[in-house]
């Protein structure tokens, strides 16, 4: 399986766990945990990999430890992740619609 490489801009201590839509290059991700000790960082990574049928082990954190703009890596083909992003966003916004 190919392995695909995400930019992700994280902002933790969001009310909800969920993408928020694309800024610039990178994907916006909101992650209730706050950005202690790492717990954000370890829900981002159990989050995507629910969203996308792994392990969290699977996603690797490449850069961007203690920031908020990340470099992850998971063993996704790209035509998997688009469709993902395409659902994921679509989803955001019907919850934007009915807020």
């Amino acid at each position: 399986m190919a392995s695909f490489k995400l930019k992700v801009l994280a902002q933790p201590g969001a009310s909800r766990t969920g993408v928020a839509g694309w800024q610039a290059d990178e994907l916006k991700v909101r992650v209730a945990a706050p950005p202690e000790g790492g717990r954000a960082n370890r829900a981002l990574l159990e989050y995507l990999a629910g969203q996308w049928g792994l392990r969290p082990s699977r996603i690797r954190l490449l850069a961007g430890q203690g920031s908020r703009h990340k470099l992850l890596e998971a063993p996704l083909e790209p035509e998997a992740f688009q469709r993902w992003v395409g659902r994921a966003l679509e989803h955001s916004s019907e919850k934007k619609e009915t807020a």
